[in-house]
């Protein structure tokens, strides 16, 4: 309903961001902000009229993501959501179905430097599995950078706009993806 819904703050400890505490849930005065992630989509109350409209949703690992693309299309022509990690739950996929989602787009994070490596791979296999719990009910694509327009670790919204629409206009569709 628009309303908040919990915080998140960003660790800037690097032991801890190493140790997989990388944004942690904000307290203040004692009191926990946390919130499950699992079962909310960045980004969906602005933008779901857009993406009923559309029928169509570009889902983000990071919340900054939504807000690149809010800047890049303007707030009428945004479709983008984040998980806020890297997992779709089936509570992400009952949310898509009663927007009237038809295509998803999955943008990643390029977490891998060469293309044939195993981490390139596990990356690929990872958006594969994740696009497998939407194709059932939707199509699938994925905006995963074969051509080298993002740097590693980079989200397909990092280098503008002119190299997000390349990656859009790229994109695989998850039942044709080969590896």
């Amino acid at each position: 309903n628009g309303k908040l819904i919990g915080l998140m703050r960003r660790n800037l400890n690097d032991y801890s961001v190493q140790m997989g505490y990388k944004y942690v849930p904000t307290i203040i005065q004692g009191k926990s902000f946390s919130f499950p992630k699992h079962i909310n989509l960045y980004g969906l109350w602005e933008n779901k009229e857009v993406i009923k409209t559309l029928k169509k949703v570009a889902i983000f690992e990071s919340e900054k993501s939504v807000m690149q693309c809010e800047s890049y299309f303007g707030s009428d022509n945004n479709f983008a959501v984040a998980l806020g990690g890297k997992n779709i739950s089936n509570e992400h996929v009952n949310i898509l179905l009663s927007l009237g989602v038809e295509e998803v787009v999955l943008n990643f994070d390029k977490d891998f430097d060469d293309l044939k490596s195993h981490e390139a791979q596990r990356v690929m296999q990872h958006i594969v599995q994740m696009g497998r719990k939407l194709a059932p009910y939707m199509r699938v694509y994925t905006t995963f950078d074969r051509y080298g327009f993002l740097e590693k670790n980079d989200s397909p919204s990092d280098k503008g706009v002119e190299a997000l629409m390349q990656l859009f206009n790229y994109k695989e569709e998850i039942r044709n993806v080969s590896w």
